[in-house]
């Protein structure tokens, strides 16, 4: 009987720290839940004081509105945006410089190409070539890649885009 009281006396010890640590833990979800309420309230307080003649369905109404609004928006933008792009494939947005000698006596690389191009292979090629009879320059077209003028190896190097 003895050894009966003495297990009861534990099990009633290993209950009440037991019970302890569940009130501990209780405690401290009481005091997080509390906190959590506390800012709800002032976040209530401060929508309360944004809305404080408005119904409901106006401000949701004034809302769906702007949202609307803005989505209008946004679509005019996309297209400004798409306009741009299309613009910017023909406008030149490379440029290619080379100097050269024209001839073997020619050592101070006088003459040059100059070429401007755009993503459609459209391009400007202006060449000077200079040589003891003189200075000549030259101005090419270039549509859609291909040009009416035959072009030399230094206009079609100032036209690579890959550079």
């Amino acid at each position: 009987m003895g050894f009966l009281m003495v297990a009861n006396s534990n099990n009633f010890y290993v209950l009440l720290i037991v019970l302890l640590i569940l009130l501990f833990i209780f405690g401290i979800i009481s005091i997080f839940l509390f906190s959590k309420v506390e800012k709800m309230k002032e976040k209530q307080k401060v929508l309360s004081k944004i809305i404080e003649d408005e119904s409901i369905e106006n401000l949701l109404y004034k809302a769906l509105r702007q949202q609307e609004e803005i989505a209008f928006e946004v679509a005019a933008i996309k297209n400004d945006v798409e306009n741009i792009k299309e613009k910017q494939k023909r406008s030149f947005d490379k440029l290619g410089i080379l100097r050269y000698n024209v001839s073997s006596e020619d050592v101070d690389n006088l003459s040059f190409s100059v070429g401007l191009s755009n993503e459609m292979k459209d391009a400007l090629v202006v060449t000077g070539l200079h040589s003891e009879e003189g200075d000549k320059i030259f101005v090419k077209h270039v549509s859609e890649g291909s040009s009416d003028i035959d072009l030399c190896d230094e206009e079609i190097k100032v036209l690579n885009r890959k550079n």
